[in-house]
């Protein structure tokens, strides 16, 4: 289904979210659900939804706020997804592109509770470098989810990530904003549902170091897989990794999913 709901308004005008919603049509009961987030440039991707509703989920991929950069096919209205809206903290708070996305993300959740076909005490989301930020925002905030997985996505933003310059340009107040209210950091003792951390070593969005701090300093249960050499993509042995986190966690409600991971590489390299 090709779904719209509201989320929050933006310069005094109604916002709508564009999402896909996906579920196996002949299950017998309630469905555990999925809220998939996207990162910079994308948008909801109607292949990847089907795929994962086929797994037994009922799946809301969602175009995130606004359009931006390379994402005129985004059917969402609201700010748009560009690096100068993610990153201001003026003229006030409610600017800030991560403060809609967050709206979208959680109202995402809301819509899940109110389909028929889902389990509104068995949902999760999974995010992907900007999603992935806004995952752990989501989880820091909202009790609704069971679990989470976060793909890149790190605290201290401006401490070590490929947008270290634009924050180094910033007025010491606007610095100040953003690391008090913005910054994921604020958000990492909060996370309420079990986390599962992936990046590779060589991300060049959200650096390593920072990464490792952020995983650090969750205290909900938690995982991390880490890729040698991978850089900044999301593979398909990663994709089943995460199907087996959320099976674990939201169609068997193991207390703690048990993940062991001999060796992952890219094609072609030394392990």
């Amino acid at each position: 289904e090709e779904v719209y709901y509201q989320s929050r308004p933006y310069k005094g005008k109604p916002v709508k979210i564009f999402g896909y919603f996906c579920y196996p049509v002949n299950a017998k009961e309630k469905l555990p659900a999925v809220l998939l987030s996207h990162g910079g440039g994308g948008t909801a991707h109607l292949g990847r939804t089907i795929a994962w509703a086929k797994r037994g989920y009922a799946v809301l991929s969602i175009d995130l706020p606004g359009k931006g950069e390379q994402r005129s096919g985004s059917r969402s209205t609201g700010p748009d997804m560009d690096v100068p809206i993610l990153l201001q903290t003026k003229p006030d708070l409610s600017s800030n592109y991560l403060v809609h996305a967050v709206a979208a993300a959680r109202n995402g959740i809301t819509y899940l509770t109110q389909r028929e076909e889902v389990d509104p005490e068995c949902i999760g989301m999974v995010g992907l470098s900007w999603g992935g930020v806004i995952t752990l925002l989501t989880n820091g905030q909202d009790k609704r989810l069971k679990t989470a997985v976060n793909v890149f996505g790190a605290g201290y933003i401006p401490e070590a990530s490929t947008w270290q310059g634009w924050f180094d340009v910033m007025s010491k107040e606007e610095l100040k904003l953003w690391n008090l209210y913005i910054d994921p950091k604020n958000f990492l003792k909060t996370q309420h549902a079990p986390i599962l951390f992936i990046t590779g070593t060589n991300d060049h969005c959200y650096y390593l170091p920072t990464f490792q701090k952020s995983y650090e300093e969750v205290t909900a249960p938690k995982k991390l897989l880490l890729i040698a050499n991978l850089t900044h993509r999301f593979l398909p042995c990663m994709q089943r990794i995460v199907w087996s986190w959320l099976d674990s966690r939201l169609k068997y409600k193991s207390n703690f999913p048990e993940i062991k991971i001999l060796s992952i590489h890219k094609k072609g390299e030394n392990k």
